[in-house]
């Protein structure tokens, strides 16, 4: 395989799999925010959520396009014709970024309202998550 295809296809598969491995850890939070027994642990939970729903939504479609132009550029020429369906593809992928307001206006009110707003509380939420998962996991070779 071209090297430069192969480099194409495998930071697709790195968005994909990044992408999902993210979705599902924002997914995690949100079914303990409205299934926790726990009133604390769903307290937590929901600063999570709203801590995490910009920037899941502005990383995965802003990678899901980059994905698609990579895509429609491992087509090369075929990937601008109607045949193969990519560019259709590209445009569906673009209107994302602009849903359910755009990812600049997402990253204003996660600086915003969710950062500034709380006081950095909700982004202490998350480091502290990240420092219990490595401290959890540091004896694990493969991570």
């Amino acid at each position: 395989m071209h090297p430069d295809v192969r480099r194409m296809l495998l930071t697709m598969k790195g968005y994909v799999e990044g992408g999902r491995a993210f979705s599902t850890y924002v997914a995690q939070w949100l079914d303990i925010s409205k299934y926790a027994d726990d009133d604390e642990r769903r307290k937590h939970a929901e600063g999570m959520v709203a801590l995490l729903t910009p920037v899941a939504k502005a990383f995965l479609t802003d990678r899901g396009l980059e994905a698609c132009i990579l895509g429609q550029q491992v087509f090369g020429g075929h990937g601008f014709i109607r045949e193969w369906g990519q560019e259709q593809l590209v445009r569906d992928c673009r209107i994302t970024q602009i849903y359910e307001g755009t990812n600049g206006i997402q990253a204003l009110d996660l600086m915003g309202r969710k950062v500034v707003g709380s006081q950095g509380k909700l982004y202490e939420l998350f480091a502290q998550d990240v420092t219990n998962f490595l401290e959890e996991n540091s004896g694990d070779e493969q991570l």
